[in-house]
């Protein structure tokens, strides 16, 4: 992204020892390299515009928070990964994209990521009028107060796929299993691996508790503005 001429770029990984040596460590950064190209051609064509910054301080319900957001491009926030967009990414970008909102009314934010498959795939959120985003982060912030003083069950995978089955109509019983198909399985980044979650967390008792009203309070405003082209 940054212009960065890309042989020497691979010369630098090659000697840098971070990557195989030989044949297979080459396959491998080719592998890496294609995949990051194609997450590039797809962002270059949101980043045809000169690239602004934002550094401001907002205010909500009496709190002072610093706003410092260095990808605004036009009137959108571009953010580019070269792997899977992951809900707890989403959610951090979500934070940035309300406290922007307020600082600057009309603001899009557009993800560029990688598929399941080697090809590149946008999602978008739209604008969110700057009382609403207040209100919304104003709900976040308080979470988070209580969470620093007693953990809260509210890990980002299980939380969303809570919220898109209610979305869907399921019953609330329902929705809890879909959350814990995805909370279970044994797969790398499996919330219900995590040594954390497990230690603080009596499962499933806990998905019937709180869990069923703050995840959608979460979740809800984000699905509602998400796009995915």
């Amino acid at each position: 992204m940054n212009g960065q001429d890309l042989e020497q770029f691979k010369r630098q990984v090659s000697l840098s020892g971070i990557i195989l040596p030989g044949n297979i460590g080459q396959q491998h950064l080719e592998r890496e390299l294609t995949r990051a190209q194609t997450i590039q051609a797809r962002a270059a064509d949101y980043l045809d515009v000169p690239r602004s910054f934002i550094k401001t301080n907002i205010e909500i319900s009496g709190r002072s928070l610093q706003v410092e957001l260095d990808n605004l491009y036009g009137d959108s926030l571009v953010s580019y990964r070269a792997g899977k967009l992951r809900a707890g990414q989403l959610l951090d970008t979500w934070v940035q994209h309300l406290a922007a909102n307020m600082a600057k009314p009309n603001t899009s934010t557009v993800f560029i990521y990688q598929r399941d498959k080697d090809d590149a795939k946008v999602s978008r959120l739209g604008p969110v009028d700057s009382k609403t985003a207040g209100a919304i982060l104003c709900n976040l912030l308080d979470l988070y107060d209580e969470g620093t003083a007693s953990p809260l069950l509210l890990p980002p995978e299980a939380c969303t796929a809570f919220t898109e089955s209610q979305r869907k109509g399921l019953s609330v019983y329902r929705s809890i299993l879909k959350a814990r198909q995805d909370w279970e399985r044994d797969q790398p980044g499996s919330e219900g691996k995590d040594r954390y979650w497990a230690r603080l967390f009596q499962v499933p008792e806990a998905f019937y508790d709180r869990f069923i009203t703050d995840a959608p309070s979460i979740w809800q405003p984000i699905l509602e503005v998400k796009v995915d082209d």
